[in-house]
């Protein structure tokens, strides 16, 4: 799917349902609009939660890859990786509803979301968390192991199409064994993106952008630079809503 379309798809009726969450009780869990915790440029969140930790459900745009967009939560806590939790919006609904489910959200409520949403029966998502509880990843026939999940049933992506914050650093040795790129182990991140800027490869300079070891003042330095490059005006956006979002920030990710 283009993001022109996920986009719209985003702001769909269906959607606008989420705005709505005082009548639905979703407002009681998820901070709709979200709150700007401290975000990286790949991701567009969506809803925030204080839990034990800002938590983030968000958009993650694979710019420079066959890859599709996908659904991701992102634990600050956990030094801002992100974990595909859905493919599709209906994926994502369903997947907010397991959340709701885990703090007890009274079922009424839920139905009535279920209803508005208009795309499945609650009664059943309750009969399979009965059964088998909160799924904690994407799964079903085209998610069979650790590289698929990661990559989504694209069949011309590879492993090297992931950004450092997309992969879980207990997994990183596994899949990538010695054939690691740069951004996974090149520890001064400003200067690996400048490398790739200079040589006109935006790709590695997003991916690098989007991995472990930057400090907010300089992604604000990199993504600044990349809004002056990048000729494209929904990246841009995305660009300059991250610097929006991220102008006061410090610390890093």
């Amino acid at each position: 799917m283009a993001f022109s379309d996920m986009y719209e798809l985003l702001f769909s009726k269906k959607f606008a349902h989420l705005l709505l969450h005082k009548e639905f009780g979703m407002g009681e869990v998820f901070e709709i609009p979200y709150y700007p915790y401290g975000s990286v440029p790949g991701m567009i969140p969506l809803m925030s939660w204080m839990g034990i930790g800002p938590v983030y459900y968000a958009l993650w745009i694979p710019w420079y890859s066959d890859r599709t967009p996908y659904f991701v939560v992102s634990h600050l806590c956990e030094s801002y990786k992100v974990k595909r939790i859905a493919n599709t919006e209906e994926e994502f609904i369903k997947y907010l509803l397991f959340e709701m489910l885990d703090l007890g959200i009274n079922f009424d409520i839920l139905e009535n979301l279920a209803n508005n949403f208009g795309i499945f029966n609650i009664k059943d998502l309750i009969s399979y968390y009965s059964k088998y509880g909160h799924p904690n990843e994407v799964k079903g026939p085209n998610f069979e192991n650790t590289k698929e999940i990661l990559l989504g049933s694209n069949k011309n992506s590879d492993l090297h199409d992931l950004a450092g914050l997309e992969v879980e650093e207990n997994k990183i040795e596994q899949l990538f064994n010695l054939n690691k790129p740069a951004w996974l182990t090149n520890e001064n991140k400003l200067e690996l993106y400048n490398h790739y800027i200079k040589q006109g490869n935006i790709k590695y300079a997003w991916l690098t952008l989007n991995s472990e070891g930057w400090l907010f003042s300089d992604a604000r330095i990199a993504v600044a630079q990349m809004l002056n490059i990048i000729q494209d005006d929904v990246f841009n956006l995305q660009l300059s809503s991250w610097l929006e979002d991220n102008k006061e920030m410090i610390g890093g990710y």
